[in-house]
């Protein structure tokens, strides 16, 4: 029983660190690397779904 009580313990306190972590990125303008992006033209398709109307794309 002390196990899945020490199992049980061990997975919450993952969960809540793992929770913890920022996922936010600041940049500054001297870490961009310009000389690296390539010229022309990028196109890119950016689509919604809802899950309430699953055949409806926004």
């Amino acid at each position: 029983m002390k196990k899945y009580h020490f199992l049980a313990g061990t997975c919450l306190l993952c969960s809540l660190a793992a929770a913890a972590t920022p996922d936010t990125l600041h940049v500054k303008p001297m870490d961009l690397r310009m000389h690296q992006l390539k010229t022309g033209l990028r196109q890119y398709i950016v689509t919604i779904q809802k899950p309430d109307a699953p055949n409806v794309l926004n």
